[in-house]
């Protein structure tokens, strides 16, 4: 597990090693945590929409509307995802597979 956060650049570089060419990721998470926001700074752009948590609440906006696959500058490939309401991993692959039943089919 590594600890990152792209507004202080902590454990960026660390993923950026991960996503080598041949490689693809997905990041999953409730809105506002920072998934968009990882892969701009992967990017080195702001190529994805991002906005500000809500102050009143502390959560997020659901700016995200659709799964989205990047190509990385050093070859890697990483998927956004919406915000996560709900995921419950530990049902295994059959609770993944209900989750991603799209990514599973495109896989096979």
């Amino acid at each position: 597990m590594l600890a990152v956060s792209s507004l202080r650049g902590e454990g960026v570089d660390e993923v950026r090693k991960l996503l080598t060419p041949g490689t693809t990721a997905v990041v999953l998470g409730s809105s506002g945590v920072g998934k968009s926001t990882l892969i701009n700074t992967l990017l080195g752009e702001e190529r994805l929409p991002v906005t500000e948590v809500r102050q009143r609440d502390r959560r997020g906006r659901h700016t995200t509307v659709q799964r989205c696959l990047v190509a990385l500058p050093d070859g890697g490939l990483i998927i956004d995802t919406l915000g996560l309401r709900e995921l419950v991993p530990w049902q295994g692959d059959e609770g993944l597979g209900r989750a991603f039943a799209d990514i599973e089919e495109l896989a096979a």
